[in-house]
């Protein structure tokens, strides 16, 4: 599985200059961030329906409808994926293989969990896997995988559980229903079947459910030994806090690390917690793609981490070095590639100071630069230690004029000290960003928008200057590699 490659369905539409399809690569596992309304429950439904179509399809059919009405039915219910901007026109969906051809689906089994089937208050271990299982493997009983491993599972969640320091809380599977029960000892809850959501909250009831969901999909996989294994997960994990998160991303790769994993999220701080823990716990950068989606002028973009070019590759494609035999690009062809890095430059710094994004360039451009004073001290040391730190201080401090300059050193020591310099280097940017950018990215022909080689010279010495800066917080273990 190298690719998947999109056309024309829900967020992703067919573009105005030319009819190529939206792709992205998942040949390695795949951290994806988006924004609600970025495309990225889009994508979701796109893997969906390229493995479940069948599946799909044949819970259209109620059995008795003639043939001519269950075609037409087929065909509205498709339909209503389409963008909205070319409604008669059929989507596509297609995912490759290294080798370009379009992938066999039936050599892969592809397990989707959503924050949607976390939702349901339904705690009933047939009703739960049904969807999850049968679409992998249609021949087989749900209630009779539920019989044969409900006590497997019950025992694997109980040792998860306790490894997630969830002590007290007693999971099973009741034999003759199925149906899953709690208790916590610690609490004095007796064992809940039915309203449990009335006496667990909601973070502990997601955690047990996430974790029977995996361990179910483990023991279904082992079963399609001879099939290629996916898991993609779409927002997950909203109401579990930061320590069950960091245990539960690290279960997740250690479980499913033969399997390719696709992650799509709309949290930074989870963005940046799985990012962490493959790069610097596991050390598995190699093996994962990280790519952000947003949408820009209605249309959904993508890039991934790497993937575009470095200034120092922008400067020999526009002033190709003495004997390198390379073509200079023109001013109007380097423009666009000077843009794309910018963006990306500012879209990664956006994601260290934790600021969403749904918005364009020139939002979160607006957004940074309000900030006089930028808090960033590492990767792990911004909102939520600065807190602990502050806490700590006060508990420790009784005498006020000494707490308070506790306190003003402990701010102090978050306060990034090259950020009067960064907010300059923003600053002249956007100013060429208006100027060499972005006429350039909208057709403007060279009888309205003249650029002149000392503007994109200048645009790349400050380009420059904010990729050095991103790469000291690098350096320090603060951003990852862009």
């Amino acid at each position: 599985m190298k690719q998947i490659l999109i056309k024309n369905f829900k967020a992703y539409k067919s573009s105005d200059i030319s009819d190529n399809s939206f792709s992205i690569l998942l040949d390695k596992n795949t951290l994806i961030y988006g924004e609600n309304g970025a495309g990225k429950s889009s994508l979701y439904s796109a893997i969906k329906i390229f493995f479940y179509r069948e599946y799909m399809e044949e819970h259209l059919d109620d059995g008795i409808m003639p043939p001519e009405e269950l075609e037409q039915k087929k065909n509205n219910f498709w339909s209503k994926y389409n963008n909205h901007a070319n409604l008669t026109t059929p989507f596509s969906i297609e995912i490759q293989a290294s080798n370009g051809n379009p992938i066999s689906r039936t050599e892969y089994a592809v397990f989707m969990l959503d924050m949607k089937q976390l939702q349901s208050e339904n705690m009933q271990l047939s009703s739960m896997l049904g969807t999850l299982l049968q679409v992998v493997d249609a021949a087989s009983s749900i209630d009779g995988f539920c019989t044969q491993h409900r006590g497997a599972i019950a025992a694997a969640v109980n040792n998860q559980l306790e490894q997630f320091l969830e002590r007290g809380l007693i999971y099973d599977i009741d034999a003759a229903t199925n149906t899953i029960g709690l208790q916590d000892t610690l609490r004095h809850i007796p064992r809940k079947e039915a309203d449990v959501a009335e006496y667990f909250n909601e973070a502990r009831i997601n955690l047990v459910k996430l974790l029977t969901y995996f361990e179910a999909i483990k023991i279904k996989a082992h079963e399609l030994a001879d099939r290629q294994k996916v898991l993609v997960l779409d927002d997950f994990v909203t109401s579990l806090d930061t320590t069950n998160r960091t245990f539960l991303v690290k279960y997740i790769l250690e479980t499913f690390s033969d399997f390719r994993i696709v992650i799509l999220t709309h949290n930074i701080n989870f963005y940046n917690l799985v990012k962490y823990i493959v790069n610097n716990i596991n050390q598995e950068q190699g093996s994962w793609n990280f790519g952000n989606l947003y949408m820009k002028e209605l249309t959904v973009h993508y890039y991934q981490q790497g993937s575009s070019k470095q200034v120092k590759k922008l400067k020999e494609l526009y002033n190709p070095p003495s004997g390198s035999g390379n073509e200079a690009l023109s001013t109007s062809e380097i423009a666009p590639l000077i843009r794309d890095r910018f963006e990306v430059l500012v879209h990664e710094f956006s994601k260290l100071l934790m600021i969403d994004y749904a918005e364009e360039n020139k939002s979160i451009l607006n957004r940074i630069m309000q900030n006089k004073t930028i808090y960033l001290k590492s990767r792990n040391e911004v909102g939520r230690h600065l807190l602990y730190e502050l806490i700590e201080a006060i508990n420790e401090t009784t005498e006020e004029v000494i707490l308070k300059q506790d306190l003003s050193n402990i701010i102090r020591g978050y306060c990034w000290s090259e950020s009067n310099e960064f907010m300059q280097i923003l600053s002249e940017l956007k100013l060429y960003k208006k100027v060499v950018m972005n006429p350039s990215s909208h057709g403007v022909t060279p009888a309205t928008s003249v650029i002149s080689d000392k503007e994109i010279k200048k645009s790349l010495i400050l380009l420059e200057k904010l990729e050095s800066q991103l790469k000291n917080l690098m350096n320090k273990g603060v951003a990852g590699d862009i």
